[in-house]
């Protein structure tokens, strides 16, 4: 009597079915801080992208109601606010949590009136110099700068001809360095 081997097999084999495992491992564990990058950077488009809108719109709303408009940035924090000249801030951007902007040249208390009604604490905010925008398109001009906790900055620059507003990426590390 012969007893026959069957050579057609269902399934997979112990060996195959691990192999497999340690092969998905590998490529999750490689892909997984790359996904973090991309993330990360995501939240800094998105959040440079909203401080541009939101000095667009100052821009643009100065023009549209014919009454300049000021914005004025936290020094070493993360709040940008915004209101009409000589009256106090209508509106207000926060930053994540993990983006500041940088040190300003010149940082001031305001008084909490000035704060209107956006729920800030004059005490814990030291306020940039502010920056304006006239009825005519154009501005004071000036130069921020906003940064993560990864060492990726943004420069924005406000041109004082034209009032437009170009957001740009450098090293925070390489900002700090010229700005001494």
């Amino acid at each position: 009597m012969h007893l026959r081997r069957s050579t057609d097999r269902l399934g997979f084999t112990l060996l195959e079915l691990l192999l497999t495992i340690v092969l998905l491992s590998v490529l999750i564990a490689v892909s997984v801080p790359s996904l973090n990058t991309l993330t990360a950077e995501q939240q800094l488009l998105s959040v440079s992208g909203d401080v541009e809108q939101f000095l667009n719109n100052q821009r643009r709303d100065a023009v549209r109601d014919g009454h300049r408009r000021w914005v004025r940035y936290s020094s070493r924090d993360h709040v940008l606010i915004a209101g009409l000249a000589d009256a106090p801030a209508t509106s207000s951007l926060t930053l994540p949590e993990t983006m500041t902007f940088m040190q300003a040249d010149w940082a001031e208390d305001l008084p909490s009136e000035l704060l209107g009604e956006l729920g800030l604490n004059s005490q814990e905010h030291r306020w940039s110099a502010e920056i304006l925008f006239n009825t005519d398109g154009t501005s004071t001009g000036g130069n921020f700068y906003f940064e993560d906790e990864y060492d990726t900055a943004y420069q924005v620059t406000i041109h004082s001809l034209n009032g437009h507003i170009d957001v740009t990426r450098a090293k925070a590390s390489e900002l700090e360095d010229s700005l001494r």
